[in-house]
């Protein structure tokens, strides 16, 4: 999901938009560390499926902090 916002329509309001830039930036961030932690978690899903077992909070910690 991609948050959208035209920032141009705060021009009056520089605090406003410049906030907005960050909220924005966060919001990139944030959905590349779910996008990252959806592919370990289906990659544990995979190898467990398989008869290997992993600890999935060390995994799930490890895809956090990447």
């Amino acid at each position: 999901m991609s948050l959208e916002i035209n920032t141009d329509k705060f021009s009056e309001y520089p605090e406003i938009s410049k906030l907005l830039d960050i909220i924005l930036e966060d919001n990139k961030s944030l959905q590349k560390k779910v996008s990252y932690l959806e592919s370990v978690l289906s990659e544990i899903q995979m190898l467990n499926a398989l008869g290997k077992t992993l600890k999935i909070d060390e995994a799930i910690k490890a895809a956090i902090d990447e």
